[in-house]
């Protein structure tokens, strides 16, 4: 392994338990009180089940370089990509903006993978296409790819 780091996902960490702290306190209380329709609890639960997931699921980013791979996964790895380095053009550490947004989504620049913060890694594929890594180690993670490209490619 040449390079491992995993990001907290700071920001859907604050804004799930912002969203799931209400819905808990009315789920608590609710109960005790009369003329609520079943049904309202049902659908406040189903939606905490929802979110919690996804928190669990986004918790946080891991990118891994090997000798052979670039390879990211969120949380518990349930999300997981992986590229071969032998499809790997370049790479270059880059800004994202509020605009480019976090979690997985695609861009007019590629796929975007993302968890928190504005720092990322565009990643130019053999083929054409092209995916932005987010990580708050943009330079030490370009420097990882490409010193494993030269490895590789050597």
């Amino acid at each position: 392994m040449r390079y491992q780091h995993t990001q907290p996902a700071h920001v859907i960490r604050v804004a799930m338990a912002l969203a799931l702290a209400p819905m808990l306190l009315v789920m608590v209380l609710v109960p005790n009180a009369e003329n609520v329709p079943g049904s309202t609890l049902a659908i406040l639960v189903g939606v905490a089940v929802i979110l919690a997931a996804t928190t669990a699921l986004f918790w946080s980013m891991t990118i891994t370089v090997t000798d052979d791979e670039l390879v990211w996964h969120f949380g518990p790895g349930v999300i997981r990509k992986r590229v071969p380095l032998a499809d790997v053009a370049s790479c270059q550490p880059t800004r994202t903006s509020f605009w480019n947004g976090w979690g997985i989504h695609w861009s007019p620049r590629g796929w975007v993978y993302n968890v928190s913060g504005f720092g990322a890694v565009d990643v130019r594929l053999i083929s054409g296409k092209a995916l932005r890594l987010g990580t708050d180690e943009p330079e030490a993670l370009a420097e990882a790819i490409r010193d494993a490209l030269g490895h590789q490619r050597g």
